[in-house]
């Protein structure tokens, strides 16, 4: 729970300290996680589907003339760009 105290009816400074308490906090991911209902397996497909874009990645990073196939379509757009401005 977050806690703020009120000064010399500072109101803005208080507002800005409770805001980097719920960010700091990690309240605001929890509560969007826990806004719908996931299903375990759905949970599973989605981690397994994160391990493949962070194992890309690190592969790119490592090498970057490696060209495998990048596992999601956001990543194929942004490679793109990338490569566009490194060729020019």
């Amino acid at each position: 729970m977050v806690h703020i105290k009120v000064k010399r009816n500072n109101i803005e400074f208080a507002l800005k300290l409770f805001k980097r308490q719920v960010k700091d906090s990690g309240l605001m991911v929890e509560v969007r996680e826990r806004e719908y209902y996931t299903k375990p397996s759905d949970k599973r497909s989605a981690e397994k589907k994160l391990g493949k874009v962070r194992q890309w990645i690190r592969q790119q990073q490592m090498n970057p003339d490696w060209c495998g196939e990048p596992p999601t379509s956001g990543l194929k757009e942004k490679f793109k760009k990338q490569r566009m401005h490194y060729i020019k």
